[in-house]
């Protein structure tokens, strides 16, 4: 009986370790893409979708129950997909934390912050519905699924710090979405199912990967240095105390004041 339902409870966790891991994983995107203390507020965005999601279960619990079976093959397809248009969105936003210091230029920052939560949230409401669903299917045995929950939720974690040392910070959003298809799969282990999580991988893993890339920001040090002419990286380290870059660059000059105002002054922006 245990290991039948040991067997069941394994796609609790490979959810729960997706969900840490992407969580993780965005901590380190939001530091090398902005600045490390914008990577704080990912655990904010993901308490939003946690607290819904709450709100969600009590007052749907007869109808989740009534349908887990299907919801708990569904939802890791759905959660591949929402993995990677938040992943695709947060790369297309183009906030600037610098902006925020300027009365003529911060609202337009506080919408840019609302589209952040906006494109993460069903990722991390789905993730938690799909996590609370096992606990209501399983009653019974809550502290083995609470187990399980863990146990994930601690791999997932292990994981992104492990790929830290040779993965880039933005390779590691399509390291974890194998998880969620095989999560699907065994959920419903059918040769449909199976199809179906092949095709929503793939699409996830070319929208991450081919989809809409970040880029370094005007505001960041090393943006002058990587936009001169015959600028060159010669090495990289990827480890995860932080991303570094060696570039060969003579032609660097660090004394060109670059205003990320210039709109708001009437003149000419920046260089691309």
């Amino acid at each position: 009986m245990n290991s039948a339902l040991i067997l069941r409870l394994v796609p609790l966790f490979l959810i729960a370790l997706a969900t840490v891991a992407y969580e993780t994983a965005l901590v380190r995107f939001f530091a090398v893409t902005k600045w490390s203390e914008y990577g704080y507020w990912v655990i904010s965005i993901a308490l939003v979708g946690y607290a819904l999601s709450g709100v969600a279960m009590c007052g749907a619990r007869a109808w989740l129950v009534r349908h887990g079976e299907d919801l708990r093959a569904g939802l890791p397809l759905a959660l591949l997909l929402t993995a990677a248009l938040g992943y695709a969105g947060i790369a297309l936003n183009p906030f600037n934390p610098l902006q925020l210091q300027n009365a003529e230029t911060f609202g337009q920052e506080l919408v840019n912050i609302g589209l952040y939560y906006a494109v993460l949230f069903p990722f991390f409401f789905l993730g938690s519905v799909a996590i609370a669903l096992h606990f209501l299917l399983h009653e019974e045995r809550i502290g083995l699924v609470y187990g399980m929950d863990l146990a994930g939720a601690g791999a997932g974690a292990a994981l992104v710090l492990v790929a830290l040392y040779a993965v880039h910070p933005y390779t590691l959003f399509a390291l974890l979405l194998p998880a969620l298809a095989l999560a699907a799969v065994l959920a419903r282990p059918r040769l449909a199912q199976g199809a179906l999580a092949l095709a929503m991988l793939a699409l996830a893993e070319a929208i991450v990967l081919f989809g809409p890339q970040p880029s370094t920001d005007r505001f960041k040090p090393i943006y002058a240095p990587l936009n001169v002419p015959d600028s060159r990286e010669v090495a990289q380290a990827t480890l995860p105390d932080g991303y570094y870059q060696l570039l060969e660059n003579f032609t660097e000059r660090v004394d060109v004041d670059l205003s990320n105002n210039a709109g708001a002054q009437g003149v000419a922006g920046t260089p691309a």
